[in-house]
């Protein structure tokens, strides 16, 4: 049990059979036993909330990923013993506008996916940011300039890892920028919606691929942005799925 803790994200560790669980507490968790007792590791993460957590083998071994808000990407070889930042992700250019419109008014790393076939491919969705992709095993980063920087959601399906799926919502840009549930053919160079502008789910955020069939999947979110939500008394929530053809 986890009690006082508002958890953020959670991961099954496949190679250790070890549960992660990150909270906006600023605290990383592990469990060896499917849950039933849990160690705080997180030496080496300070004062930031976590947002996303992933995970991959690298040389065989597994390493454990962490992002943050402020937007920040830690990494750990000894499963969450200790923390390493990657202090590139912070250093491509724009990072000073990078913002969220809700107090503190931090942008946060949202969603972390890796290539199956190269561990040295990761890509990090930044709310509010970008895309942001890396070739070297997260030293070195380059914004994605070519979606709505509004990024929520990013994967590398691991049945096409030739295709790159991100979502973004299409209530805050304009016509021309690519948005709603997108998809990549050459690495988040250029991008498809797969979503019309007038989709009913503007406000799209998560969604799942089945790891056999990147065909099968499905989308889900709010029909507006979260500003109306108060004032409609509801998010209008939902979930969608591509037709077959």
């Amino acid at each position: 049990m986890l009690p006082d803790q508002h958890i953020s994200a959670i991961i099954f560790e496949p190679s250790s059979q070890m549960l992660f669980a990150g909270s906006y507490n600023g605290k990383i968790f592990a469990s060896a036993d499917s849950g039933k007792s849990w160690e705080q590791r997180d030496q080496g993460i300070v004062d930031k909330e976590i947002y996303s957590l992933a995970s991959q083998l690298v040389g065989g071994k597994p390493r454990v990923y962490a992002g943050t808000q402020p937007a920040h990407l830690f990494y750990s070889d000894d499963l969450g013993k200790s923390w390493t930042e990657l202090p590139g992700l912070r250093q491509v250019p724009g990072v000073e506008k990078w913002t969220f419109p809700g107090p503190p008014h931090q942008a946060h790393a949202k969603s972390i996916t890796f290539h199956p076939n190269d561990p040295n491919i990761i890509h990090v969705a930044v709310e509010v940011g970008g895309f942001l992709r890396s070739t070297d095993g997260g030293k070195t980063w380059t914004t994605i300039d070519s979606i709505n920087p509004d990024a929520h959601r990013v994967l590398i399906p691991t049945s096409d890892p030739g295709k790159l799926y991100g979502t973004a919502p299409t209530t805050n840009c304009g016509p021309e920028v690519p948005a709603g549930f997108c998809v990549s053919a050459d690495g988040g160079v250029s991008w498809k919606s797969m979503t019309p502008r007038d989709f009913r789910i503007g406000y799209v955020d998560p969604f799942f691929v089945h790891p056999k069939d990147s065909n099968l999947l499905f989308v889900a979110g709010a029909k507006t942005g979260p500003g109306t939500w108060r004032k409609l008394h509801t998010a209008d929530a939902r979930v969608a799925q591509p037709r077959r053809r």
